[in-house]
């Protein structure tokens, strides 16, 4: 459509609007009166993509004016909208009820004779199975085929996304198992500290260095326990105020990296990276487990 077959102005606009408030009845519209609104906004719109010249004030004010023009036109737009769409439901609803046909359509937009139908034909479905039911005794009736589309579309949805969920969780622990690879790869054995001078010069030397050096073994080996139940102790600082952090916790291996969660005893856990090694309860572990974000220990 040119510019030349726009014939909606401001003016006409708002006479429309104020016949549409001051009549009953619905009033007639002209069959191409969107593509016209749509033609009169678009000349709107390109007076303000017009480059503004600060030093021609003519341009900055018709911008100006424009602008404002531009939200009154929404706003009688949506008036008139709402208007004629409460005179349509007024009308179908008086169809439903009484079953007449003298209700006139003639002044409805195509789109809006669309809507009228659509309209009357579920007031009518409603009445049938509710009203008419129970004036015969009868329960009202549901319309089981829409509810079981409706609970088919939900669950293919949760089924969508749960595949979605599994498989971008089996791409983070192929990514973990493989970093975790590397890891082990790069890991070098501790070598003696002892040095060759120390140990190569006398027999009962290194005989003594061989069995201080056994005791030492033995040392560590005994105090690695204490070690590992400080670090984790350590680990679940983080949740001193939690009563007995051992009895009914789980320690796991984060797979994917983790929000803060709220767990059963309301306390808030995380943010988690892949990787870290956590102590948290084992009912909110069991769900990661169970949701492949995690692993047990």
């Amino acid at each position: 459509m040119s510019e030349n077959d726009v014939i909606i102005t401001y003016e006409s606009l708002f006479d429309l609007l104020r016949i549409e408030k001051n009549k009953e009845e619905l009033q007639k519209l002209d069959p191409e009166f969107f593509n016209q609104v749509i033609g009169y906004l678009e000349q709107k719109k390109a007076v303000l993509d017009k480059k503004d010249d600060q030093t021609n004030l003519f341009v900055h004010s018709e911008q100006q004016k424009t602008l404002i023009q531009l939200e009154n036109i929404k706003k009688i737009l949506k008036d008139l909208h709402d208007r004629r769409e409460k005179k349509i439901i007024h009308m179908s609803v008086i169809k439903a009820r009484t079953g007449t046909n003298i209700i006139d359509t003639s002044n409805m937009l195509s789109i809006e004779k669309d809507f009228y139908d659509e309209l009357n034909s579920t007031l009518l479905s409603h009445r049938k199975n509710t009203l008419f039911c129970v004036l015969n005794g009868a329960i009202p009736k549901q319309n089981n085929t829409k509810i079981s589309e409706k609970s088919s579309n939900i669950d293919q949805n949760q089924t969508n996304n749960n595949n979605n969920n599994t498989e971008n969780n089996k791409g983070n622990t192929n990514n973990n198992t493989t970093n975790n690879n590397n890891t082990n790869t790069n890991i070098t054995p501790n070598t003696d500290p002892i040095s060759a001078s120390e140990t190569g010069n006398e027999e009962e030397q290194n005989s003594n260095q061989a069995k201080q050096t056994s005791s030492e073994n033995s040392e560590d080996t005994e105090e690695k326990p204490t070690n590992l139940f400080s670090k984790s102790e350590s680990g679940s600082e983080l949740n001193q105020d939690q009563p007995n952090t051992t009895e009914g916790n789980l320690r796991i291996r984060i797979l994917s990296q983790l929000e803060e969660i709220v767990g059963p005893d309301l306390e808030i856990y995380g943010p988690y990276d892949s990787g870290n090694e956590v102590e948290i309860p084992s009912e909110l572990a069991e769900a990661l487990i169970n949701k492949s974000q995690a692993v047990r220990l």
